[in-house]
């Protein structure tokens, strides 16, 4: 009989051992069945391969479990090709590996080199919660260095909310970004969408 003093003393170790599943990436761990293809940095036409479990993946993601649903062909793996997905060709492994863990553990550890990358992963295979998060550090780090890059993604992807906060920021910061080499690449990014130009003179014109 298990005794209260044993219960109080328990350690939750369920993300820890679901990660130790992940990070073994071992192909012949019997429990694999997903793998990921994505670039080998540094290397043209040669891939790093993820290895993962349909399960949790099918518990986490809608897109996902969509996919393993509609295709059922008995085969050792599930492959996902995100090298010749459009917007995810330059997924790395580690970026990958970091989406993975917070799928399998609710936890990431996100810096300005891979929230991107992580972000894409996320609204791709429909994780609100990790885009949520992405979204929240990348307006926690918005500066005049990143802000054209950080605007560009917000309106490919449709994050009004994000691009809202950063054409603010914009605004707010205009006469800074005139004297920075970052205005030319700002410059860029509006010219290429006449309705994010719109929107850009419409902050910076706005009382």
């Amino acid at each position: 009989m298990c005794e209260y003093r044993d219960i109080v003393e328990h350690k939750p170790r369920l993300a820890e051992d679901l990660y130790a599943l992940l990070v073994d990436q071992d192909p012949h761990q019997e429990f694999y069945d997903v793998v990921f293809l994505v670039k080998k940095k540094g290397a043209q036409d040669e891939k790093d391969a993820i290895y993962a479990h349909t399960t949790i993946l099918a518990a986490r993601s809608p897109a996902l479990r969509a996919m393993f649903t509609v295709d059922t062909l008995p085969r050792p793996y599930f492959v996902i090709l995100l090298h010749q997905e459009l917007g995810l060709e330059n997924v790395e492994k580690e970026d990958v590996m970091e989406f993975l863990k917070f799928l399998y553990t609710d936890n990431v550890d996100l810096n300005m080199e891979n929230v991107i990358n992580v972000m894409k992963l996320a609204i791709r295979f429909q994780i609100e919660s990790l885009q949520a998060i992405c979204e929240h550090t990348i307006l926690s780090q918005l500066s005049l260095k990143n802000c054209a890059s950080f605007l560009h993604i917000a309106d490919a992807h449709n994050l009004e909310a994000v691009k809202s906060a950063i054409l603010m920021y914009i605004r707010a910061n205009i006469k800074l970004l005139l004297h920075t080499p970052e205005f030319k690449a700002l410059t860029r990014v509006v010219r290429a969408s006449q309705q994010l130009l719109d929107d850009l003179l419409l902050y910076i014109l706005c009382d």
